[in-house]
């Protein structure tokens, strides 16, 4: 599971600096993103997202829209160039496998949305190619409840340019970091599509009800997509 928060007190510097960086990112990679709907500012406040999760760069995906710090599994805390980014972000590395470090992450996230800090995290917990969504866990949710925030799902996929959907950028299976590097730079570029969805008040509602709405929303967006992606993509030639 991956989850973000950034705090936005005087943090506006390197709120830019994370934009700035995460852009540079996808020029590099050749990747275009489409933002679709109502994206937040650069720098919510007690404000939880959540999406579907495909790829390591879903994070900087979204870092070109909106600055967040953000809770990710340890064993990233391994990885080259992108754990450096992500511990200088603020990130929360998390076990797991361990309940109790669960139940500290989530106070620690209830803080920090009631301090004004925004949160997003991938309930699916592991990535896929994308085809579909797998069962959520939206525990964290409670959170956005307790502090009376807005929650927004962001339903989010790859295109290849011609149309069709991409599985270049899907970090699943046993593909090493590397692997992923490098079929991202030898593709001919692709499009990551966010999908900003319609938010909701926690205040008014509990986290069953919300969690329902969401997957709902979420599950939505995703046939619609796919129905486009199959619609307009163009022949090969």
């Amino acid at each position: 599971m991956i989850t973000f928060v950034l705090p936005n007190k005087n943090n506006s510097d390197k709120a830019q600096v994370i934009n700035s960086w995460s852009k540079q990112l996808a020029r590099i990679f050749n990747i275009s993103v489409v933002v679709h709907g109502k994206p937040p500012c650069l720098a919510p406040q007690n404000q939880m997202f959540l999406s579907n999760h495909i790829s390591w760069f879903d994070i900087f995906a979204l870092y070109t829209v909106f600055n967040s710090r953000f809770i990710a599994k340890s064993d990233i805390q391994s990885w080259p160039v992108i754990n450096k980014l992500c511990a200088g972000a603020g990130t929360f590395f998390i076990q797991r496998e361990k309940i109790k470090d669960t139940k500290r992450v989530s106070d620690s996230i209830t803080t920090a949305l009631k301090n004004g800090d925004s949160v997003t995290f991938f309930p699916e917990g592991t990535t896929t190619d994308g085809t579909y969504l797998k069962p959520m866990k939206t525990s964290l949710i409670q959170s956005i409840v307790d502090s009376q925030g807005r929650i927004q799902p962001i339903y989010l996929n790859y295109r290849e340019r011609n149309g069709k959907h991409s599985a270049a950028a899907a970090y699943i299976d046993d593909i090493t970091m590397g692997q992923s590097l490098h079929t991202l730079l030898s593709s001919d570029g692709i499009e990551v599509h966010l999908h900003f969805l319609a938010s909701i008040d926690a205040s008014q509602h509990d986290r069953s009800s919300i969690s329902s709405a969401i997957k709902a929303s979420l599950h939505e967006a995703h046939v619609n997509f796919h129905q486009s992606s199959d619609k307009h993509a163009l022949p090969e030639h």
